[in-house]
């Protein structure tokens, strides 16, 4: 649901921004698909899909002259929001985010026009040294931040549970 959710809401309502010549698509996927996290593959796999797919419209919203400055695309990469989906979770060194501080941040995003917006702000400084050393700076982050222990400690019947899901 978190990739094709995106795909058909934006063939919903794209067509109607096009004509109108104004809009902006929003598209909310998470830290994790940007930095692939421990205990959480089927998720960082379906919000890297989100952000691939935010990456891509926005590419093809600017390219086309009908929509070009007129349609916009924001993508918005939370880290861990303060909601029932995951109660009791905690990370050592991220704090968790409020929903009303994400909601803000869209309005900013879609209001500014920013192409890509990371919460809280700390995470996106990573993004470039990630670029620099993929692998070993995502290995360092989810063991620095303490994601592959929180997720490992967070027991909910509706997070996955990594390699041990597929097996």
């Amino acid at each position: 649901m978190n990739t094709l959710a995106h795909f058909w809401t934006t063939k919903a309502f794209l067509p109607a921004m096009r004509a109108a010549g104004a809009g902006h698509v929003v598209v909310v996927a998470s830290v994790a698909g940007l930095i692939g996290s421990a205990n959480l593959i089927d998720y960082s796999a379906s919000k890297f899909a989100a952000v691939g797919f935010a990456e891509s419209l926005r590419n093809e919203l600017y390219a086309d002259a009908a929509t070009s400055g007129k349609v916009g695309c924001s993508l918005v990469c939370p880290a861990h929001i303060k909601t029932a989906l995951f109660k009791g979770f905690r990370q050592p060194l991220i704090r968790s985010l409020e929903p009303a501080e994400v909601a803000e941040g869209i309005v900013r995003a879609v209001e500014q026009r920013i192409p890509m917006l990371v919460l809280p702000r700390v995470i996106g400084a990573t993004l470039v040294t990630k670029a620099l050393f993929p692998s070993a700076l995502t290995d360092w982050i989810n063991t620095w931040a303490g994601t592959n222990q929180a997720m490992s400690k967070h027991d909910s019947s509706h997070a996955d549970k990594g390699l041990k899901s597929m097996l």
